[in-house]
């Protein structure tokens, strides 16, 4: 997911990340990561620098039943994203929608290696087409 690949160059920890769906273990793509109370903020800060569909923003506890009695651990910071995420590479395998000349969308200006677009599921195709 590019968004584990923009918090890790950008000096966060994260711990866990899920694109999301039927049999995943989040329903929404979700990236888990760690650090102070302003962590998630810059993080989030971050992430919309690029543009990516942030849905919410969080903090959790889990419980640790390893000594019997659980006992809450964290908080963790947790973002999802309303939509699924696909690489440049998965647009290449779906054939016939990939990238042509002449593309206007924000996400391909750049490096097209490290660029992400959203897949409008009503569609089944990148959004800006």
């Amino acid at each position: 997911m590019r968004g584990v690949k923009i918090l890790k160059d950008a000096g966060f920890t994260t711990i866990e990340s899920c694109e999301g769906g039927k049999g995943h273990s989040y329903a929404e793509p979700t990236i888990q990561f760690v650090g102070s109370h302003a962590t998630g903020w810059a993080a989030m800060a971050e992430l919309m620098t690029y543009g990516l569909p942030i849905r919410r923003l969080g903090q959790m506890w889990t419980f640790d039943h390893s000594y019997g009695q659980g006992h809450p651990t964290g908080p963790e910071w947790f973002i999802t994203f309303y939509r699924k995420l696909l690489s440049v590479r998965q647009i290449g395998e779906k054939g016939s929608r990939a990238i042509g000349a002449g593309t206007r969308c924000g996400v391909w200006t750049g490096s097209m290696q490290m660029a992400d677009v959203l897949e409008d599921p009503r569609l089944g195709m990148p959004l800006g087409y």
